[in-house]
Parts: C-alpha cells; structure tokens; sequence
C-alpha cells in the first residue's frame, strides 16, 4: 500500500533532527538542481547560492527544519534547528578569513563584503546538505601554464585552404565523417 506524500510528511516530521537531516539531504540530491555558476577561467559550473537556497528552504519548512547563520572573519556557522523539538540542533562550522580584498580588484569594499557573505553562506549550506562538486582550486591549477603554452587562436575567419585541410582530417575516403 503506498502511503501519501502527508502521511509520509507527518512521519518524517516524528523524526528526530538527524533523521530529518537525512532525509533533507536526500531529497535535495534528488531535486532537479542545476549549476547555473559558470567560471570561465577554470572552464567549470558550480552551484550559486540562489541554486541552493530555494530548493533548501522549502525542503527545511516542509521536513521541520530552520537554518541560523552566523559569519564572521573568524569562523562561519550554521546552526540546524529542529522546529518541532528547537532543543535538538546540529552546528556546522568552518574557519573563515578575512577577504581583504587586493588594491588591484574592480570591487568596492562593500562589493568584497557582500562577495564574502555570499561564498560563506554557499558554502555553509553545501556543508549541511552534503552537496559536493568538483574542486575549484584543483581545476585551477597549472592552468597559467596551460594558457602560455597553448597557441593563440586567431579571430578571423579560417582561409579555403584552411577548411580543405580540416576537411580532409574529418572525412574519410567514402565521403563519411570519420
């Protein structure tokens, strides 16, 4: 017999804050969540706060879960509360640092602030709902290197004789795209 999706919502809202956790942790991993964050320099995606954030508040709200932050630049917490049993909390903390943004930066102090803010807090929700993606810093590296040694591209157009040349790399000798 299947059970309702309230009938399933009452049971999960019984647990304790770990079995609700789980089953947050679950149901985000099977949300249709996409990386909208593009780094070009890296050439990867990644989650962006508004991509988490929603998805998240709506699955704490229906499981019985708030989420309080605190960020300093010291340390970054996140602390999970239980709403039907606000005794019962989880604390979830990382080092921070102050962002101390470089004189050759575009950004405005409060734009280095606000930028602060918003990776601690991306960061702090995927600690919680254990969402993992590639590393950032591992797609960086050597990539300096990469860039000096790989030949300029130019911007105009390839020559004819150019194309016949692509051309006879990617057709073989019945006409077919190899």
């Amino acid at each position: 017999m299947a059970t309702t999706k309230t009938e399933n919502t009452a049971n999960v809202r019984a647990l304790n804050i770990y079995g609700k956790l789980a089953v947050a942790r679950g149901r985000f991993l099977e949300a249709p969540v996409k990386k909208s964050g593009i780094n070009r320099y890296a050439e990867f995606n990644y989650f962006e706060l508004e991509d988490i954030v929603p998805v998240a508040l709506n699955l704490f709200a229906e499981l019985g879960l708030t989420l309080i932050e605190s960020i300093t630049y010291e340390k970054s917490i996140a602390t999970l509360v239980n709403i039907d049993n606000p005794e019962e909390v989880i604390v979830f903390e990382t080092p921070a640092k102050d962002p101390n943004i470089e004189n050759g930066t575009k950004m405005s102090a409060i734009q280095g602030l606000g930028a602060y803010v918003t990776y601690q807090r991306r960061y702090l929700y995927m600690l919680v709902l254990d969402i993992v993606e590639a590393d950032p810093v591992d797609a960086t590296i050597g990539k300096t290197e990469d860039k000096a040694e790989a030949p300029k591209k130019s911007k105009k157009p390839a020559t004819p004789e150019e194309r016949e040349e692509v051309k006879k790399e990617l057709i073989d000798e019945d006409g077919e795209a190899t």
